[in-house]
C-alpha cells in the first residue's frame, strides 16, 4: 500500500473554467489535494481527512485528469474539469463515511510507458516538468462516490496460458542541463555501475537495452557499455554532436 507523501487542504477551493461547462465539479463540496510520487493503490482514512482540517466529513470523493506531460500543440484538446476516479470504499453504498472507514484509490505518476509499433519495443515517457501528479479530494458533497464496480467470474473455457511477460525497467537521473536550456536533462559521470533486479529472467530470450547519452570534448568522448563484466556497446560522441 503506498503512502501519500503530502496532504494541503483546501476549504471553499476556487478554479476558472472555460464557458464550455456549465457547472464545475469544484462548486460543490469542500476540497483537498494529495501528492503522489510513486504509481499503486493508496489509502485514505476517515481520520486522513479529519487531520487535513475536515471536522466532520460525511462523504468524499476523488479526482484527477490523468497523467502525462501537456501536449506542445495547442490544438490538442484537453480536459476541460476534473473526472471522478472510482474508488474502492470499505463502508457500504449509501452509508456515510465515518470514523475507522477508508477509502482506496488507484493513481499513476506522470512517467509512463507505451509500446512504440514502429521500434517494437516498449519506451519510457517521462514528464519534462514534474514527476508528482497531484489528485483532488472531494468531502462533504452530498453525493455517493464512484465505485470500483466487480465483475462476475467468466464462465469461458481457457484458451491461452501465459508463462512470461515482459520486464521494464529504467535507470535516469536528471541533473545537468548541458544548454541552460530545452528539455534534455542528464547525470555527470565519469564511470557509472547500475543495478536491475530481474527475478525469474528467461535465459533463452533476448534482452533490449536502449541508452541515451551526451558528451562535450575538443575531440571525441568514447563510453564503454558493459553488462555483467562483458563489454556490449562502445559509443562514440564526436566534437559538437550528441548522441
Amino acid at each position: 500500500m503506498k503512502t501519500l507523501k503530502k496532504l494541503i487542504a483546501y476549504c471553499w477551493f476556487f478554479f476558472a473554467m472555460p464557458a464550455l461547462i456549465a457547472q464545475s465539479v469544484l462548486q460543490q463540496g469542500e476540497w483537498a489535494q494529495v501528492q503522489v510520487s510513486e504509481s499503486g493503490v493508496y489509502k485514505i482514512t476517515y481520520e486522513d481527512v479529519v487531520a487535513m482540517g475536515f471536522a466532520h466529513p460525511t462523504s468524499i470523493q476523488i479526482f484527477g485528469n490523468g497523467t502525462g506531460e501537456l501536449p506542445l500543440v495547442n490544438t490538442e484538446q484537453l480536459p476541460a474539469t476534473l473526472h471522478e476516479i472510482a474508488i474502492a470504499p470499505s463502508f457500504a453504498q449509501g452509508t456515510p463515511f465515518s470514523a475507522g472507514d477508508y477509502v482506496l484509490f488507484y493513481a499513476d505518476v506522470p512517467r509512463n510507458w507505451q509500446f512504440n509499433e514502429s521500434s517494437q519495443i516498449i519506451d519510457y515517457q517521462t514528464n519534462s516538468y514534474s514527476d508528482k501528479n497531484y489528485y483532488f479530494i472531494r468531502i462533504n458533497s452530498g453525493v455517493e462516490p464512484l465505485r470500483i464496480q466487480q465483475k462476475p467470474e467468466s464462465s469461458d473455457i481457457v484458451s491461452k496460458t501465459i508463462t512470461m511477460s515482459d520486464d521494464v525497467q529504467v535507470y535516469e537521473k536528471d541533473d545537468v542541463n548541458l544548454q541552460q536550456t530545452g528539455k534534455l536533462w542528464l547525470e555527470f559521470i565519469n564511470e557509472k555501475n547500475i543495478s536491475f533486479s530481474l527475478p525469474n529472467l528467461v535465459n533463452t530470450e533476448s534482452v533490449t537495452m536502449k541508452t541515451q547519452v551526451a558528451a562535450r570534448h575538443t575531440t571525441t568522448a568514447n563510453f564503454a557499455i558493459t553488462v555483467n563484466g562483458q563489454q556490449r556497446n562502445d559509443i562514440v560522441v564526436r566534437k559538437n554532436t550528441d548522441s
